[in-house]
């Protein structure tokens, strides 16, 4: 049988690529995990886009320019 998928935390993103919300679901230590996660994962998607063409950008963040 297949693990259980479960939904520890979500974190809403503004359009300018920042944390606006993060909602953790899990009690404890791990709150702290998720934020790091939440804003690690901004970070590698702000040097992405700094290496990709803006035309591409646009298409990757699903907005035009």
């Amino acid at each position: 049988m297949p693990p259980q998928l479960r939904l520890n935390a979500v974190a809403f993103v503004s359009p300018q690529n920042h944390p606006i919300l993060i909602r953790t679901f899990v009690q404890g230590q791990d709150e702290l995990k998720y934020h790091y996660i939440a804003h690690t994962s901004l970070d590698v998607i702000d040097e992405r886009s700094a290496s990709v063409p803006r035309p591409r950008l646009a298409a990757y963040r699903n907005m035009k320019v």
